[in-house]
């Protein structure tokens, strides 16, 4: 499967690896439908999650404190949480988070080759 997913649908880029694109800015009205969301995705023999952020337009606090759950629960289960394709506005965003110890890959392609070669 390629890994680049159709809009709002993830996608098993490959065996243990799901790239899931979201479609909106983060923030309060969505945070709990993304968290849910992405912890459903983290059954069955995930250990990767990559974002696929390309549509994500922006980040508030909500969604911020929501990220930082997400990647903490998946760093229980073992699973890495990583994000992909980003642009400058959302980087500096999860910077002023404290969201820099997430993973970021250029494109969904550079994502894959880590998973592949850490996975």
């Amino acid at each position: 499967m390629s890994p680049d997913p159709e809009p709002g649908t993830p996608a098993q880029a490959a065996a243990g690896l799901v790239i899931y694109r979201f479609e909106s800015q983060l923030f309060f009205a969505n945070a709990a439908t993304f968290k849910n969301q992405v912890l459903d995705l983290a059954a069955g023999g995930v250990r990767w999650i990559v974002l696929d952020a390309e549509a994500v337009t922006g980040i508030d606090t909500t969604a911020a404190q929501t990220l930082h759950e997400v990647a903490r629960a998946l760093t229980d289960r073992k699973i890495t949480f990583a994000i992909s394709r980003t642009t400058a506005t959302i980087t500096g965003m999860l910077t002023h988070y404290g969201l820099e110890d997430i993973p970021l890959y250029d494109s969904n392609e550079e994502a894959a080759r880590a998973f592949r070669t850490t996975g």
